[in-house]
C-alpha cells in the first residue's frame, strides 16, 4: 500500500469515529419550558392555596391551576388561550395562578403581580405584564402600575415587600413538592394536562360530561 493512501485511509477512519460521536451524544432538549412532571403524586394542597391569586368564579364547576413564568413565551400562549376559555365560559371556571420561575429575570415581574393582586388587580396586571412584555425593572413596573390604577406608594412598598415573597416561595415549594420543572404546568380539576395548547377542548369535554 501507497503512503500516501494509508494516511487518505487513517483521516477516513478518524472523520467516521468523529461523525458517529456528534451523532450519538445527547442532544439538547430545544424547549425546556413544555410542562414535565416527575412526581407521581399530586396532594390538593400543592395545588390550591386561599392567598393565589386567581380569575373567573370562586365556585367554578372546574379549577384549573397553571405554574406559569411571565417571560415564557409557552405561557403567553397558554394566557391567551384561557382569556377566550373563561370568555365562553362565565361562572364555570376558576383560574388559579401559581409562580414557577424559570427565567430569573422573571422574578421581578412576579413580584409585580402579586403586589397588584394586594390591591385587588391580579387580573389587570396579569394581563398588562404578558400583553405588553415590559422591561423587569422596577421602574417599567411602577409606570404599569400607574396605568391600571394602583395606588404608587403601596405598590412600591408591596413589590419587595416579606409578604411577595412568600407567596412565591410557597408556589416554587408546591412546585418542587409536585416535581415539576416546565411552564406552563397545568392541572384541570386535580388532573395533570399534558398539552397546555389543549385547553379549550379539554374544557369542553370537561364541561359537557
Amino acid at each position: 500500500m501507497k503512503k500516501g493512501n494509508g494516511i487518505l485511509i487513517v483521516i477516513a477512519i478518524i472523520g467516521l469515529i468523529f461523525g458517529w460521536l456528534i451523532v450519538s451524544s445527547p442532544q439538547p432538549n430545544a424547549s425546556t419550558e413544555q410542562p414535565k412532571t416527575t412526581s407521581g403524586e399530586i396532594k390538593p394542597e400543592w395545588l390550591y392555596n386561599d392567598s393565589a391569586p386567581f380569575v373567573g368564579s370562586n365556585d367554578a364547576q372546574l379549577k384549573i391551576v397553571v405554574f406559569s413564568d411571565y417571560q415564557c413565551p409557552y405561557c403567553k400562549v397558554f394566557h391567551d388561550n384561557m382569556k377566550s376559555v373563561i370568555s365562553e365560559n362565565q361562572g364555570n371556571i376558576k383560574l388559579i395562578h401559581r409562580n414557577l420561575i424559570v427565567h430569573p429575570t422573571a422574578t421581578l415581574l412576579a413580584q409585580a403581580v402579586e403586589a397588584a393582586n394586594l390591591q385587588g388587580k391580579f387580573e389587570q396586571m396579569d394581563n398588562a405584564i404578558f400583553d405588553k412584555n415590559p422591561d423587569p425593572t422596577e421602574d417599567s413596573l411602577v409606570n404599569l402600575a400607574k396605568e391600571i390604577g394602583l395606588d404608587e406608594t403601596k405598590f412600591k412598598n408591596d413589590l419587595n415587600s416579606d409578604q411577595v415573597k412568600k407567596r412565591i416561595d410557597q408556589d416554587s415549594q408546591d412546585a418542587s413538592s409536585l416535581g415539576l420543572q416546565g411552564t406552563p404546568s397545568v392541572f384541570l380539576n386535580g388532573s395533570t394536562v399534558d398539552d397546555p395548547s389543549q385547553i379549550s377542548t379539554l374544557v369542553k369535554s370537561a364541561l359537557n360530561k
